[in-house]
């Protein structure tokens, strides 16, 4: 006896529910890059540019140290430039949004170089806290098709 829901079996569902679910975990990706690189101090944009999105381990990317050399100490703007992870994502595997610069954890977790982020000092415990209940409203809206 195979198993239906509303008259459509599970066979035939799970397609779907996987391309939803893959769909969802792509939203949330790419919105937790866009918060922290929109929330993270910016002087260059360096830092809020940094952060990567890479499959299965951290990769090495970063933006060189002439990324924006006149930023906003030297009277220009800041430049910031999100790059999205062009490959498929989906929840087999493990994905990680890294930054690599060698000052990004002090400026991520010390309140005294983070409180030029937009949140203060604690933009990136911010960003954390609400990771799991963005990722919860995201897989919701992706699987209601299916309620």
């Amino acid at each position: 006896m195979a198993v239906t829901i509303n008259g459509t079996s599970l066979k035939a569902l799970i397609p779907g529910i996987t391309e939803a679910i893959n769909k969802g975990l792509r939203t949330h990706i790419d919105n937790t890059q866009a918060d922290i690189s929109d929330a993270a101090p910016k002087d260059t944009g360096r830092l809020a540019s940094s952060w990567f999105v890479n499959p299965d381990a951290p990769g090495s990317k970063q933006r060189p140290e002439t990324w924006n050399p006149v930023g906003i100490r030297l009277g220009g703007q800041a430049r910031v430039e999100v790059e999205q992870y062009s490959g498929q994502i989906d929840a087999k595997r493990t994905w990680f949004i890294y930054c690599t610069l060698d000052y990004a954890e002090r400026v991520c977790y010390d309140p005294m170089y983070a409180k030029n982020g937009r949140g203060g000092a604690v933009w990136f415990r911010v960003i954390e806290t609400m990771n799991e209940r963005k990722l919860k409203r995201e897989m919701d809206n992706a699987l209601q098709k299916f309620r």
